[in-house]
């Protein structure tokens, strides 16, 4: 496989930390935020913030697109896959461009191949930073 893949992982890899690390610094501020809700049931702000923020970590993994071949599945993580409408997946359009490579026969064909999985993992790193964004606690 080329750079281009080899690179594409590399940078999903340390934002999946990034997020991993974020996740725990957000997961203390909801526990704090809990606890701040138990003393003063009247000010639920700091629970609709957190709860904003849930729910903008799904929509994060949602692409408009779609997954190539699949244009209705459009979550980026959970969808169905193309080979097989009965089991899910997990990042069906990395695994879907994978399986492409594994089916090319020309060096050209590998090429395009090569370049479709590292777009599906560009577009898998991209969901993962606007997830990192949105937990975040500064804009």
């Amino acid at each position: 496989m080329g750079t281009a893949v080899k690179d594409q992982l590399k940078y999903l890899k340390l934002k999946a930390h990034e997020f991993y690390n974020t996740t725990l610094t957000f997961d203390t501020n909801k526990q704090f935020a809990y606890y701040a809700f138990a003393q003063n049931p009247f000010d639920s702000r700091s629970i609709s913030g957190i709860n904003e923020r849930q729910m903008g970590i799904s929509r994060c993994f949602i692409n408009p697109r779609g997954i190539p071949n699949a244009p209705e599945s459009r979550h980026v993580l959970f969808s169905m896959s193309a080979e097989n409408s009965y089991a899910g997946k997990v990042m069906t359009g990395v695994f879907d461009a994978i399986d492409e490579y594994k089916r090319a026969k020309t060096s050209e064909e590998k090429q395009k191949a090569a370049s479709d999985i590292a777009e599906q993992l560009s577009v898998v790193q991209y969901s993962i930073n606007c997830a990192i964004r949105t937990l975040k606690d500064v804009i």
